[in-house]
């Protein structure tokens, strides 16, 4: 899934993609890639390694405006989903939330 480039589909549906860096030591280093890569949403720098034991860095999370997470996306450097599949499933989410209501 190649977010940048998707961003405007996510922000479309009000989602808000953030990043997590957990193995740069160095927030200059997280600064430098994002610069490099041309990343334009926002970068949690997790330095202390406080959100580890709860969000492994490989998968991709869905979490709601209240903070739930409500579907895991999981994720390898072979595997990844694409991102019609995960709008699809978010807004499958989103949809029952409002039915609910």
């Amino acid at each position: 899934m190649q977010l940048q480039s998707e961003k405007e589909r996510f922000d479309d549906m009000g989602i808000l993609i953030v990043g997590m860096s957990q193995e740069e030591k160095d927030l200059s280093n997280v600064l430098e890639m994002a610069s490099k890569t041309g990343v334009k949403f926002p970068l949690v720098h997790d330095v202390m390694r406080k959100t580890a034991p709860q969000f492994d860095r490989t998968n991709a999370y869905y979490i709601d405006a209240e903070g739930i997470v409500r579907q895991i996306f999981p994720m390898s450097a072979y595997m990844r989903p694409s991102t019609d599949l995960v709008l699809n499933e978010i807004k499958r989410i989103q949809d029952a939330a409002r039915a609910k209501r």
